[in-house]
């Protein structure tokens, strides 16, 4: 073959764009497998692929996105907040926010400017997957991360009618919480932020916010190993929804134990299909093929827990 001939075939097989996901880890990400889908069905020669980029590297990923001209970017742990320094320009809701989960080009790819679909992802994921909306609840978020951020932004915006926040780290929270009120004050003057509170991950504080709550949303990932809890079993009741963002494993041990303790409970598939859908949008300027994102990420996620009992059980077998 001729080495025009070798440059023709590369050029008919290499993809359009190519975009991508960072975070660490991401061995069980769901990202590529819902995206290609998504292009797939809409005739899109687009790909997306995993970029496992460690702690304090969220700055180069962007530097290497403008280098080689990616497409866009997903962002997740640990890169939500860090990654907001390295771009251009921020939508109003992710300055608000301090949180960034969607990279984009502005229209002539001169800027990179950072958004947050997990606001619209978790809003909608929490009504079609447990059938509630925010507005007159009492809402314990745990954990003081980007995904944390988007929720409390979500639950101080649409009405939520108290709100408190397990973290590890107190401090962290507080910043947190500052930020999202002074910002919502400022972007929506009319709407006063409800009462919040800052507890610390400690048990007997869990079971009394945990008493009074109806809304219970786990931000961190704890339960990914699939045997940690966030809370003490024992802290949930039946008159509580628990809305677990962690995926994989499809029913989380928050997920299960909601259950044996007949609260209403979810993991956060929908969020993730959700929040990629409006992903797919801003990339793409075109309607979401939310279906065939759904069906794609189903299948990757029973494809992943079937490699990880199959993993388990050669262990055991050792």
């Amino acid at each position: 073959m001729a080495f025009s001939d070798r440059q023709n075939t590369f050029k008919r097989s290499a993809p359009e764009r190519v975009l991508g996901i960072i975070g660490y880890p991401l061995e069980h990400t769901l990202s590529p497998a819902m995206h290609n889908a998504a292009f797939a069905v809409s005739g899109l020669d687009w790909v997306y692929a995993a970029f496992r980029v460690p702690p304090g590297s969220a700055s180069a990923a962007v530097e290497a996105m403008r280098v080689l001209g990616l497409g866009g970017l997903s962002v997740t742990i640990p890169h939500k907040e860090e990654v907001l320094s390295a771009l251009d320009v921020l939508e109003p809701e992710a300055q608000a926010i301090g949180a960034v989960n969607t990279v984009f080009w502005t229209p002539d790819r001169d800027q990179l400017v950072g958004a947050n679909t997990d606001v619209e992802g978790f809003e909608k994921g929490l009504k079609t997957a447990l059938g509630i909306n925010l507005e007159g609840r009492s809402v314990v978020i745990i954990g003081a991360g980007g995904s944390a951020r988007a929720v409390l932004w979500a639950a101080v915006t649409r009405g939520a009618r108290h709100i408190t926040v397990l973290a590890r780290t107190p401090s962290r929270a507080s910043r947190m919480v500052r930020r999202i009120c002074e910002s919502a004050f400022a972007m929506l003057p009319s709407r006063t932020p409800p009462p919040i509170e800052i507890c610390s991950m400690d048990g007997s504080l869990i079971e009394e916010a945990l008493s009074n709550a109806d809304l219970m949303v786990n931000a961190t990932p704890l339960g990914s190993d699939g045997t940690s809890l966030p809370v003490p079993e024992s802290a949930i009741h039946d008159r509580l929804y628990v809305f677990d963002l962690v995926y994989f494993p499809s029913k989380t041990p928050l997920v299960q134990a909601g259950i044996r303790r007949g609260a209403g409970a979810a993991g956060g598939l929908e969020m993730l299909i959700l929040q990629g859908a409006r992903q797919f949008e801003i990339w793409t300027g075109r309607p979401a093929p939310v279906s065939a994102m759904k069906r794609a990420a189903e299948e990757s996620l029973r494809a992943s827990l079937q490699i990880r009992t199959s993993t388990a059980e050669i262990d055991r077998l050792e």
